[in-house]
């Protein structure tokens, strides 16, 4: 007759909150998932086992024990966040989000750091950190695209969340309601991208993306 033990507990989050649904899985394949007080019991043969408590976004976590008969060993883990750096993607290119390294035109990314660290207010200086983009009398020019004539309208498309923010006169960019304190990055794509976006991006376009709300506010 097969002799067994059992193995029980608490899988929690680092504050301490129980975590449901985490995957409890032993060396021969024998598991079970927490419930929603994040509470778990696996009854296994006696001998040496190794358990594996898993959760995506979470780093894994194993616990080696000995079981002997009709034994009862209780656990409490507790697992953590796993952060992973994830490469630059952008929409602008081809208005899908892709790998900024799969992106076939010329295009630059400005991250928000370079606001922070600079300490910058005003968009127009912001962009000129960008290599080959310059202002004229308020209007952006990208690597000098020719063509320019103040106030006939930008030869550069500027867009928020990829909506067009041109004034409708003149066709020039409103410098004061582009929102930088809620910058996710600033994607200016250096080339004609007239297919995708009409004859005011002849020179290039310039696509700044607005950050997704956070659960919890955010002061700086």
């Amino acid at each position: 007759m097969t002799q067994t033990g059992i193995v029980k507990g608490r899988v929690l989050d680092t504050d301490a909150s129980p975590m449901p649904g985490v995957s409890v899985v032993a060396e021969n394949g024998k598991g079970t998932l927490t419930d929603f007080n994040g509470q778990f019991t696996l009854e296994l043969n006696t001998g040496q086992h190794n358990i594996t408590f898993s959760f995506i976004g979470y780093d894994k976590i194993e616990k080696s024990l000995e079981l002997k008969s009709n034994d009862v060993i209780t656990l409490e883990v507790v697992l953590k966040e796993r952060f992973v750096d994830l490469d630059v993607a952008v929409v602008s290119a081809g208005k899908f989000e892709q790998d900024l390294s799969a992106v076939t035109v010329s295009m630059d990314v400005v991250q928000p750091s370079l606001i922070e660290n600079r300490n910058t207010t005003n968009m127009e200086d912001l962009l000129q950190q960008s290599p080959g983009v310059s202002l004229v009398d308020g209007e952006p020019q990208i690597r000098s695209g020719s063509g320019y004539s103040f106030g006939a309208g930008s030869r550069v498309m500027i867009l928020v969340d990829d909506l067009p923010i041109l004034s409708g006169d003149a066709g020039r960019p409103s410098w004061g309601f582009l929102p930088i304190e809620n910058v996710q990055q600033i994607e200016v794509i250096k080339g004609a991208s007239s297919v995708l976006y009409g004859s005011a991006a002849l020179s290039g376009v310039i696509n700044l993306r607005t950050a997704y709300p956070a659960d919890t506010p955010l002061t700086k």
